[in-house]
């Protein structure tokens, strides 16, 4: 027997409600997070850049990316980046990751400079019918020519919203080397879809660094993801 028209339209909204409370009450807590460590930024910088989906199966996906990110409208730092990354599901809550970036660097006082970044950690993801949580954990190592190689250890949780138009994320992540803790990275943002298998992932990250790191920063982030169905 079909449904009332009433009943329809209510089943088809009845989720909007709730997700609009819980998106209205967290708006000042989100914005306070924001603006408020704004005077004490030292830099802003844009991230920009381009993903590929290789390889997309069941225990393996392969991404290829390239990245190009300014320092204060490109007058005091500039990198290119290229970055292969895998992700290895062992289970429906654990998976491996891998990644390697080529980088090239360019500041103000100095000529192009290269290094290479080689990572590997793992993620503990779980789902709920609205909500994705994906605790990270990963060691960066980095290696130059000519220079003292060192590694960074980082931790990082995401919570992403599901079942919207977009899907709204937020979290933070911690890092530290071998003088101690490095940065704080509070992270915002959003996943919108596009066409078809390519989405946008846009947002802004704050770090919290000391001195020694570069100081505090602003971080406003674009990359087109073009996805590959699973085969």
């Amino acid at each position: 027997m079909p449904r009332p028209a009433s009943a329809h339209r209510a089943g088809r909204t009845g989720r909007w409600p709730g997700t609009k409370r819980i998106l209205t009450s967290a708006l000042p807590g989100l914005l306070f997070a924001l603006l408020a460590p704004s005077a004490r930024a030292q830099s802003f910088e844009i991230w920009n850049g381009a993903e590929v989906e290789a390889i997309n199966r069941a225990r393996l996906q392969l991404r290829i990316r390239g990245e190009y990110r300014s320092s204060d409208m490109y007058r005091n730092f500039q990198s290119i980046r290229g970055i292969v990354e895998a992700r290895v599901p062992i289970s429906k809550h654990f998976a491996a990751t891998g990644q390697y970036q080529s980088v090239e660097t360019h500041g103000n006082f100095s000529g192009w400079d290269e290094y290479n970044r080689a990572s590997g950690g793992a993620e503990f993801p779980f789902e709920s019918r609205n909500l994705t949580v994906t605790p990270r954990v990963a060691v960066d190592h980095f290696w130059y020519a000519g220079r003292t190689d060192y590694n960074r250890h980082r931790e990082r949780v995401v919570v992403r919203m599901k079942n919207l138009l977009f899907q709204p994320q937020i979290g933070a992540e911690i890092f530290a080397d071998s003088k101690g803790w490095a940065a704080t990275r509070i992270i915002t943002g959003a996943i919108f879809p596009v066409y078809r298998n390519l989405i946008l992932d846009a947002g802004y990250y704050y770090d919290w660094r000391p001195p020694n790191q570069g100081g505090d920063r602003h971080i406003v982030y674009t990359f087109f993801r073009l996805r590959r169905p699973r085969g």
